[in-house]
């Protein structure tokens, strides 16, 4: 029964945001719940205002990373910060002003580590790629390039 409620959710939401026919979708066992089941894609994009200036470091590999929060926040709603890990951290994104605008396309990861013997965990965006907004062509074709691979996954389930 759980599974068969998951299913028509599934074909729901495959109807609604992909524009898949539920009526073309199979049930059976190799139906578009087992093909969601095998497909993985962890990708973030973030546009929001940066909260406080970044906190640049070197790692012991040589390596920069470089921690930040943004704010995203939608009409009518209170903020949310997302919180970002950037590595080998670029000179446009390290010049960035408190308030100015980041474009962040990456994926989420929850760490775990140790404090006081305590074992505690943080989730965030490790950014592949991030930019100020004002580099308008950079955004649009980063934005573009995660559209494309959403698009590509999109396909690759449509031909269940």
């Amino acid at each position: 029964m759980v599974r068969r409620k998951a299913s028509s959710l599934l074909r729901a939401t495959l109807e609604w945001e992909i524009g898949a026919a539920a009526s073309s979708v199979p049930a059976g066992p190799t139906g578009v719940l087992e093909k969601w089941e095998q497909a993985m894609l962890n990708m973030v994009i973030v546009i929001g205002k940066l909260v406080r200036p970044l906190q640049v470091r070197s790692l012991p590999s040589g390596v920069s990373l470089a921690s930040f929060d943004l704010q995203v926040a939608r009409a009518g709603e209170t903020g949310e910060t997302v919180p970002v890990a950037l590595f080998d951290v670029a000179d446009r994104v390290r010049d960035c002003q408190t308030g100015e605008q980041l474009l962040v396309v990456g994926r989420v990861r929850r760490r775990f580590f140790r404090v006081g013997g305590n074992t505690q965990s943080r989730t965030e965006v490790v950014a592949e790629l991030a930019l100020p907004l004002g580099q308008t062509d950079e955004a649009c074709s980063a934005l573009a390039e995660a559209g494309s691979t959403l698009a590509s996954v999109a396909d690759d389930l449509r031909s269940v």
